[in-house]
C-alpha cells in the first residue's frame, strides 16, 4: 500500500494538469482500483497535480488527476486509460469505465442554478442506446461539510428523467464559495453505481 501510493505521489506534479508523456503506461496503473484512501493534508500536499477521489457504486475507489481543461471541460485521467469529463462538476462522457456515457449537447450543462432546466442528447453504450433526458436543478441550502476540513458549500440537486426509458433519478453537487464543483454523485448510466466525485485543486 506505502509503495503504490509513494509511487502515485512521484508520479503527481494552477489548476495543475498532469503532462499525459510523463505518466508511463506501468505506473498508470496504480491510480485507480486501489482501496479507500483518506486525502489527509500531507497527502493532498504532496500531490503536484489537480485530482479527483472517485467512487464508484460501493467498491470501486481509487484517484485520477486532471489531465486538461478546455472551454471549461476539465479532464480526468485514471489507471488504465479511463477517462472522465466534467462541465461545472457533471460528467458529460466517460471512456473505459464498464459502462460509458456521452452527453451530445453538452454545452448547456449549468448544475448550479436554481429552478432551471434543460434537455439533453445522451449517447450510451452497452447496451447501445441514444437517449433524451430532462433535467430540472434546484438549489437545496448553503451548508458545511467535511473533506480534509470543514468548508462552506452550496448544494444543489438536479432531477433527471430519460424519455423512453424507465430511467430517472437526483445527481447532487456542492460548490465553495469561489463556485468551484467540490463534490458530486451522480447516476450516469442506468447500469452503472452511482458516481461519487471528491475534487482536489491545486
Amino acid at each position: 500500500m506505502i509503495k503504490r501510493f509513494t509511487l502515485l505521489i512521484l508520479l503527481l506534479q494552477s489548476c495543475a494538469v498532469v503532462d499525459y508523456k510523463d505518466v508511463p503506461a506501468l505506473a498508470r496503473s496504480i491510480l485507480f482500483g486501489a482501496p479507500d484512501q483518506e486525502v489527509t493534508d500531507s497527502f493532498y500536499e504532496n500531490m503536484p497535480y489537480s485530482f479527483a477521489k472517485i467512487r464508484i457504486g460501493r467498491s470501486r475507489i481509487g484517484f485520477m488527476v486532471l489531465l486538461s481543461i478546455e472551454n471549461d471541460i476539465y479532464e480526468w485521467i485514471g489507471s488504465y486509460d479511463e477517462r472522465i469529463l466534467t462541465k461545472h462538476g457533471k460528467i458529460i462522457s466517460t471512456s473505459g469505465l464498464d459502462y460509458n456515457i456521452n452527453f451530445i449537447n453538452s454545452g448547456d450543462s449549468n448544475v448550479n442554478c436554481n429552478n432551471c432546466s434543460a434537455t439533453y442528447q445522451i449517447q450510451l453504450d452497452n447496451p447501445e442506446a441514444l437517449l433524451i433526458q430532462k433535467v430540472t436543478n434546484s438549489f437545496i441550502k448553503n451548508e458545511e461539510i467535511t473533506l480534509m476540513n470543514q468548508i462552506s458549500v452550496a448544494s444543489y440537486v438536479e432531477k433527471f428523467e430519460t424519455i423512453k426509458l424507465r430511467w430517472k433519478g437526483e445527481n447532487f453537487y456542492w460548490f465553495n464559495n469561489n463556485g468551484q464543483p467540490i463534490k458530486s454523485v451522480q447516476e450516469i448510466h442506468p447500469t452503472l453505481g452511482k458516481i461519487e466525485i471528491t475534487f482536489f485543486y491545486k
